[in-house]
């Protein structure tokens, strides 16, 4: 959709075209934008890097009256990363329009600066324990005026337990407020905002793939190695422009970490415990290409836009399986292309399973001699075995393949092929013992 489709102000338009280069919107934008500038409550569910962000932006600030010293929307975001970045987008405008004026309200920075603040700001983007703190427990500023409120990535509000912060501003605030809500995934916990706070609401879905087709897929098996001389064994065999390296606990990023930095790599950290001024300086140098590897949490990283990901890792399967979908989302962006690695137990097949059910098409690697090689998963070659064992073991997994079977033939045939392999070892051990007799 043409970049003029919709009757914006002037100081947004410019900003859209001269400062963000814009030439179309996306799909979640072309759809969204329109609603919103009629004052609809819309709930808009798309993939990682569909273009949300500027889907609630562009008619949130539209809506602002500059002339008026009043506080008309409120941004509410999970992390403190994502608040700064929506924050920075927003500032695009604010170049544009000085009248515009802008709050980010998150912690680690000065709460009594925060509180000494006088001029009113027209539009607050923040985490929602630090906007409870200053909006309501200190009321800092009337909130009564507040016209659009924005919950961007709710499930994660949700999944990181700010619900009782978030019910409470909502509270608050007019009952003719206008609620946009954003999200890559419906869960239980976004139907029950639903239900609650948004009786009348346009649902907007953009169902594409989960993720990109320029995206490869690796599942590499730990194989009794710890996850962590996998993970070493792997930045051995690869050479990534920028590689996010994902864990589903913080514990465990700080481990891999410290490895990592012990390895002599360019890496840098990201996760929920590091003091604000740390996570500041790490996404400003992460900003300006300084490290070659990033190891993050997935509350941490989810909905950061960091450019130039070539290669994603996953230490782990993590316990809800959209979160392969959202690591997975951050590479292979614009065209680019992408590869995406995931470790695994063999008891977590199962899991791998429901991301080739995802379409995922996951190829089976090993690491030999610091290379990624593809393996068949099906069928484990052993140079060490012979042709004729081979062929024997072949013939028992197209026996598997067929499409009716008797029930647990997947045992059956394990036990049949270990049979084989154990007559075949019997094999060379006589014809060895036969060999050093006759030597003697």
């Amino acid at each position: 959709m043409n970049i003029k489709s919709f009757e914006l102000k002037r100081f947004v338009l410019d900003t859209l075209i001269n400062t963000k280069k814009f030439s179309k919107y996306t799909d979640i934008q072309s759809r969204i934008i329109p609603l919103a500038l009629k004052n609809r409550n819309v709930i808009g569910v798309s993939e990682t890097g569909s273009g949300k962000s500027d889907a609630f932006l562009i008619p949130t600030i539209n809506k602002i009256d500059v002339e008026t010293d009043s506080l008309q929307a409120i941004i509410i975001t999970p992390t403190r990363e994502l608040a700064k970045q929506i924050y920075d987008k927003a500032s695009d405008y604010a170049q544009n329009e000085e009248r515009l004026k802008l709050m980010l309200l998150t912690g680690g920075f000065d709460r009594q600066r925060t509180l000494g603040r006088t001029s009113v700001p027209h539009l607050i983007i923040g985490t929602p324990a630090r906007l409870k703190d200053i909006l309501l427990e200190n009321a800092l500023f009337n909130i009564s005026t507040v016209q659009t409120i924005v919950i961007d990535e709710i499930d994660m509000i949700f999944e990181m337990k700010f619900l009782q912060d978030v019910d409470a501003l909502m509270s608050k605030l007019s009952d003719t407020v206008q609620t946009l809500a954003f999200s890559a995934t419906i869960n239980k916990h976004v139907q029950h905002f639903i239900k609650k706070y948004l009786t009348s609401h346009e649902l907007i879905e953009i169902k594409n793939n989960k993720t990109a087709s320029n995206v490869n897929h690796y599942a590499l098996a730990l194989k009794g190695k710890s996850r962590e001389d996998t993970l070493v064994d792997l930045t051995r065999s690869i050479n990534p422009y920028l590689c996010l390296i994902f864990a589903s606990k913080k514990e465990l990023v700080d481990k891999y970490y410290k490895t990592l930095v012990n390895e002599g790599l360019n890496v840098t950290i990201i996760h929920g415990d590091l003091d604000a001024r740390t996570r500041r300086r790490n996404m400003k140098r992460i900003e300006n290409n300084e490290f070659q590897y990033i190891v993050a949490s997935d509350i941490a990283a989810r909905g950061i836009d960091i450019d130039g990901v070539s290669h994603v890792i996953s230490t782990d399967l993590p316990y809800d399986i959209e979160f392969y979908f959202h690591r997975a989302g951050r590479t292979g962006r614009m065209g680019k292309s992408g590869e995406c690695f995931v470790f695994y137990e063999e008891r977590e097949q199962n899991t791998l399973n429901k991301l080739t059910n995802n379409n995922i098409e996951l190829k089976y690697i090993q690491l030999r001699n610091n290379k990624v090689r593809i393996i068949d998963k099906n069928f484990k070659s052993n140079k060490k075995l012979d042709e004729p064992l081979n062929q024997k073991i072949r013939k028992v997994y197209n026996l598997t393949n067929k499409k009716k079977v008797k029930p647990n033939y997947k045992k059956k045939a394990q036990r049949e092929i270990d049979k084989i392999k154990k007559d075949y070892r019997r094999k060379q051990i006589k014809k060895r013992i036969f060999k050093e007799g006759k030597s003697e």
